[in-house]
């Protein structure tokens, strides 16, 4: 997570929201984020059995060590496996 371009990387913990298409909210995943010094750190985060028959699945960032508000959420190469 950066806070801006020219700011480095952060701590934060992320918050993955599912949604049923009747609307009706999944409880909420969180996955914790810490920097590495490799150049480009890989984490995997995988979602519980309830995130299952979902219609939409929402990104954001629940905490960091500086104001949420203020912070961006970066994702590159997201994957997702549809179970029937």
């Amino acid at each position: 997570m950066h806070t801006n371009v020219a700011d480095p990387v952060e701590a934060c913990t992320i918050s993955v929201t599912g949604y049923y298409a009747t609307g009706q909210i999944v409880t909420v995943a969180t996955f914790s984020f810490a920097p590495s010094t490799t150049p480009s750190p890989m984490n995997l985060a995988t979602l519980p059995l309830t995130f299952s028959g979902l219609k939409n699945v929402t990104f954001g960032v629940a905490g960091s060590s500086v104001a949420v508000a203020t912070s961006v959420l970066l994702v590159d190469n997201l994957a997702h496996c549809d179970y029937k």
